[in-house]
């Protein structure tokens, strides 16, 4: 196998990861066992470990007002990426190399 298949395929994995952990997030914040006090304002953070999106109420808004750092997405989806691709080339080398091939893959 190739090393640009290999970080081909680290890239798709990488994206599943991305999209995981994003929903992941989401999902912690709508947790039917948390319910807001009248003091406490609604909000929505999605993203790890920089938040990219942000759902929140202004005060006398009857609709939520949304936020999006591109930046954070940006630096979100690099770091998933540089840490997937890395320990997937890594496992597949070890695994290439426990079977006594010398080149990434057969």
């Amino acid at each position: 196998m190739k090393t640009t298949w290999v970080f081909f395929k680290g890239t798709i994995l990488s994206a599943f990861v991305f999209f995981s952990i994003s929903f992941i997030t989401f999902l912690i914040q709508i947790n039917p066992l948390h319910y807001y006090r009248k003091n406490e304002a609604y909000k929505l953070d999605v993203g790890f470990p920089f938040t990219y999106y942000r759902q929140f109420w202004l005060s006398g808004s009857t609709i939520p007002n949304s936020e999006w750092i591109v930046t954070n997405l940006l630096i979100d989806i690099f770091l998933s990426w540089v840490v997937v691709t890395t320990l997937y080339y890594f496992v597949k080398k070890s695994t290439a190399a426990n079977k006594g091939i010398y080149a990434i893959g057969a």
